[in-house]
Protein backbone atom coordinates (compact mmCIF):
# COMPACT_ATOMS: atom_id res chain seq x y z
CA UNK A 1 0.00 0.00 0.00
CA UNK A 2 1.34 3.42 -1.21
CA UNK A 3 3.06 5.33 2.24
CA UNK A 4 0.53 8.39 0.80
CA UNK A 5 -2.44 6.65 2.34
CA UNK A 6 -0.03 6.71 6.10
CA UNK A 7 0.00 10.47 5.83
CA UNK A 8 -4.03 10.59 5.40
CA UNK A 9 -4.27 8.61 8.08
CA UNK A 10 -2.30 11.19 10.22
CA UNK A 11 -3.92 14.05 8.79
CA UNK A 12 -7.32 13.24 8.75
CA UNK A 13 -9.05 10.21 10.43
CA UNK A 14 -12.68 10.98 8.40
CA UNK A 15 -10.44 10.81 5.21
CA UNK A 16 -8.58 7.83 6.33
CA UNK A 17 -11.99 6.17 6.08
CA UNK A 18 -12.88 7.10 2.82
CA UNK A 19 -9.21 6.34 1.68
CA UNK A 20 -9.65 2.71 3.48
CA UNK A 21 -12.71 1.82 1.78
CA UNK A 22 -11.15 3.23 -1.96
CA UNK A 23 -8.28 0.93 -1.33
CA UNK A 24 -10.52 -2.30 -0.41
CA UNK A 25 -12.69 -2.00 -3.14
CA UNK A 26 -9.99 -1.70 -5.59
CA UNK A 27 -8.03 -4.50 -3.72
CA UNK A 28 -11.52 -6.36 -4.38
CA UNK A 29 -11.49 -5.08 -7.86
CA UNK A 30 -7.86 -6.94 -8.79
CA UNK A 31 -8.98 -10.10 -7.13
CA UNK A 32 -11.88 -10.58 -9.09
Amino acid sequence: MPLYWQQWKLDSPALAQVADTVTATAAGTLRA
